[in-house]
């Protein structure tokens, strides 16, 4: 690479989990689930943005942004930075393990530890 222009970055860490209230998460979750083809959605146990716990809020829209597009460009200069397809498969995996991990739920025993709540494994949480 010669040379890069960045046009979006991101500084907040916690985002992902909790946003201000005019605040969208980071447009990587809502693009992938728009652009993602059937096959990758399979492969990577896509669903649809609102029922994610970390993308289920009055903000999960953005007028004006088309995330088909968006994921287009995204992949896009993901090849031009010359990531193979097993490389971004794994990038989107990881991203997609995220979005699954907001939707469970723990509790806490009477000894202190914690486990994931009756009825979560397998089952992800449905607002």
């Amino acid at each position: 690479m010669v040379g890069a222009h960045t046009r979006q970055y991101l500084l907040e860490k916690s985002r992902v989990v909790q946003q201000a209230p005019s605040e969208r998460n980071y447009h990587i979750f809502y693009a992938m689930c728009a652009g993602a083809t059937a096959e990758q959605r399979a492969a990577w146990k896509l669903r649809d943005p609102a029922t994610y716990a970390y993308l289920n809020h009055e903000n999960r829209a953005a007028p004006g942004v088309d995330e088909s597009a968006r994921w287009k460009e995204v992949c896009e200069s993901l090849d031009a930075l010359r990531y193979t397809a097993q490389e971004q498969s794994a990038i989107f995996k990881l991203l997609s393990l995220v979005l699954a991990l907001g939707d469970l739920a723990f509790t806490e025993s009477d000894s202190g530890s914690s486990s994931i709540a009756p009825g979560q494994k397998g089952n992800p949480v449905r607002p």
